[in-house]
């Protein structure tokens, strides 16, 4: 997929609700840029890719993984930042998967970079200033990894898509421990 179909991001076209979370996250070793906490996560109330686009990605990864999902080998190397306590088990890198990475760069140019822009626009003043730091898949199972431990990830922005419909797993989400918004001080986001 992608090939001939690349879409633009029309801001538009997607509804977004915002929550905050009291302070903005602490300097790390690329730095924040977030001048406070207000309205800085962001969910999508609508897809932004495209679900054929998504089962494509399911299939190539899980046909990629029939040989092993990865794990990091060694404690000193968990995680690309070493925020992890434990290893990270179920995993493939965008560049791992044969064609993924073209279409992820693809996307990340017509669609993710665009909705960054458009969700962050005191910040981000063009979509082109950005760049991708880290791009993977990860599997979430009861039978493998079931979550990720809390961690602050180290960027200033950070998005989780969803691959599969809600239809095809129960529980799930996002956890920002921090969050709060007119109707709840700590919520769980469901992809």
């Amino acid at each position: 997929p992608g090939k001939g179909i690349d879409t633009p991001y029309l801001a538009d076209e997607h509804t977004f609700t915002r929550y905050s979370v009291p302070q903005p996250p602490p300097l790390c070793a690329r730095g924040t840029i977030h001048k406070n906490g207000e309205g800085i996560v962001c969910v999508s109330d609508t897809a932004i890719l495209d679900p054929v686009e998504c089962a494509w990605v399911v299939s190539e990864v899980n046909r990629v993984a029939e040989a092993g999902w990865k794990q990091d080998a060694k404690k000193e190397t968990i995680g690309t930042d070493k925020i992890w306590a434990r290893p990270f088990p179920d995993r493939l890198w965008m560049r791992e998967v044969p064609g993924m990475l073209n279409w992820f760069e693809s996307r990340l140019r017509s669609r993710l970079f665009p909705m960054l822009q458009s969700l962050y626009p005191e910040i981000i003043p063009k979509a082109d200033d950005l760049r991708c730091h880290d791009a993977f898949v990860v599997r979430y199972d009861a039978a493998g990894m079931a979550d990720l431990e809390m961690h602050q990830d180290t960027t200033s922005f950070s998005f989780t898509i969803a691959l599969n419909d809600k239809s095809d797993y129960g529980g799930g989400g996002t956890m920002f421990p921090l969050v709060r918004n007119a109707l709840d001080l700590a919520a769980v986001l469901e992809p």
